[in-house]
């Protein structure tokens, strides 16, 4: 687990490949979320951790074919 400086969340960067449905699956496993990103600041910080690697974010389109939102929302 990663914390942001300035922030109250912790981050999880997992080495295991998944599927986003999985990853999601995961992450409510353990009353969280995938990640939102509500800021700049918090895009670079993940973008940084994340060093080119493949990050699940909770954007989706599940309930509507081409509409993207956010989970959180």
């Amino acid at each position: 687990w990663i914390t942001q400086e300035g922030s109250s969340f912790c981050y999880l960067f997992s080495k295991t490949r998944t599927t986003w449905q999985d990853s999601k699956l995961q992450c409510n496993a353990i009353n969280a979320d995938l990640v939102t990103i509500d800021s700049q600041q918090e895009q670079n910080f993940v973008r940084t951790v994340a060093r080119g690697s493949f990050v699940w974010l909770g954007f989706t389109d599940l309930r509507t074919e081409g509409r993207w939102i956010w989970e959180s929302s």
